[in-house]
């Protein structure tokens, strides 16, 4: 699947910044190997969502231009973007789709840890 992302004008001490629909890559896996796939290879920079307690896609923020994904923290992201993100993520569970709200998880890539005794996804 292919989803367009809405940028916009950045938060807090980044709000000098606009983000363009085409500065923001979306990934999206769609069962739990490509999910294992994505925790394998995502970048330090990419942020990871996730719908809180039940299954889910893994769906990842990236910025094409990597120079500008150190210096922009996770709490500056355009609300535009955040909030796609957490919809497709929503939309992308197959309970959590059903529900009228779920609680998400986001966090930066380089926070997600995975170990050998881990169940896939």
């Amino acid at each position: 699947f292919y989803y367009h992302i809405r940028g916009g004008q950045c938060l807090n001490q980044h709000s000098h910044i606009t983000l363009a629909t085409s500065d923001i890559v979306c990934y999206v896996g769609r069962d739990k190997h490509e999910n294992e796939y994505l925790i394998k290879y995502g970048w330090p920079g990419d942020i990871w969502f996730h719908v809180d307690g039940l299954s889910s896609a893994h769906v990842y923020f990236r910025l094409k231009n990597v120079s500008i994904v150190d210096s922009i923290p996770i709490d500056d992201l355009p609300t535009e973007s955040v909030y796609d993100m957490m919809q497709i993520c929503k939309h992308n569970s197959i309970s959590g789709c059903k529900l009228a709200s779920v609680k998400m998880v986001y966090t930066p890539h380089s926070n997600l840890k995975k170990t050998f005794d881990m169940d896939s996804g």
